[in-house]
């Protein structure tokens, strides 16, 4: 019984962890067309929510997955070229090629 139990805990404390590292967000690319500006990037919902998403865990990474290209790979360090702006230092931002949809840009917050 005492085994049960330490393994139910372990498990409990195993989800609070990935819970919170799974987070993710995606930024579209129709969203991102509208022209850009402090003020407006950092409106954003989706830029919004994550930044505060990391200021929460700052020792954190906040990855880039970009879709294949050229064009996605200007998309990606544009969009982190503002996170730095916004708070959030370069060496903390990862980019990353792969991202399925060719639409948007995937984001997540993971451990080091």
């Amino acid at each position: 019984m005492k085994i049960f139990n330490v393994a139910v805990i372990l498990l409990i404390l195993f989800m609070a962890n990935v819970s919170a590292y799974a987070q993710s967000w995606a930024l579209s690319a129709d969203l991102w067309a509208s022209p850009r500006s402090a003020e407006r990037v950092s409106k954003m919902p989706v830029i919004r929510t994550m930044v505060q998403a990391w200021q929460k865990q700052p020792q954190q990474t906040l990855d880039i997955f970009y879709p294949g290209g050229e064009e996605g790979i200007i998309w990606a360090n544009e969009l982190k070229d503002w996170l730095i702006a916004l708070g959030i230092p370069g060496a903390k931002i990862r980019i990353h090629p792969g991202n399925d949809s060719e639409d948007q840009l995937g984001m997540s917050i993971n451990p080091l």
